[in-house]
């Protein structure tokens, strides 16, 4: 290790303590990004109505792209600025340093990945309340008039967008939860190699 090397550790310790108190924030700003990014997905897909006999696909389109958009978040908000302060502690510390910035996004990953049974019965919902009753959907489906059945496939739409609205506030608070756990076990892996560091110099 190369003199100095105490200071340089002082300084990540009061770094975790702020993400520390941060984290909450920074979660916020990780959850209204995601559903941002679910919004405008929405949109897109629904931009030429809503087809219930493909429902079930775009479901787990919607479910995908929170957990991509989520892994996304997470790594710019936090993971990024974690495996820049590691590569340069590491610089200072040589193999001292065990931080794994690889096993620490494999994490990230993994979690992202169980946001999804998470949510989805928030999706769920928001399908179940702009889904036509099964008397609308049979008597739609003998009809043939195909202006009645794109203004029909519109109003749905329309209807999904509403229902994503009313469960914003919902999927975004849960949302926010899950960044702040996924935030604050970034820090205490980060805090446990330094954490040995010390034991290790004793």
């Amino acid at each position: 290790m190369t003199s100095g090397w105490q200071e340089r550790v002082e300084l990540e310790r009061q770094w975790l303590q702020s993400l520390r108190a941060d984290s909450p924030a920074m979660a916020q700003v990780v959850a209204e990004d995601v559903v941002d990014a679910l919004d405008r997905e929405i949109d897109e897909e629904t931009e030429d109505g809503l087809i219930w006999d493909v429902a079930e696909g775009l479901q787990q389109t919607l479910l995908m792209e929170v957990s991509t958009q989520f892994e996304k978040a997470i790594e710019s908000s936090v993971l990024q600025t974690l495996e820049n302060r590691s590569r340069q502690l590491a610089q200072v510390l040589g193999e001292e340093w065990t931080f794994d910035p690889d096993r620490a996004a494999l994490d990230n990953l993994r979690k992202s990945l169980r946001l999804v049974p998470r949510l989805k019965p928030y999706i769920d919902s928001m399908f179940q309340r702009a889904k036509p009753g099964v008397a609308t959907l049979l008597f739609r489906a003998v009809k043939d008039d195909i202006e009645d059945m794109e203004k029909e496939w519109q109003a749905d739409g329309e209807k999904l967008r509403s229902a994503f609205e009313r469960e914003r506030l919902a999927l975004q608070k849960e949302i926010a939860q899950i960044a702040e756990e996924i935030i604050q076990r970034l820090r205490l892996y980060y805090q446990q190699a330094l954490e040995e560091l010390g034991a290790g110099a004793a």
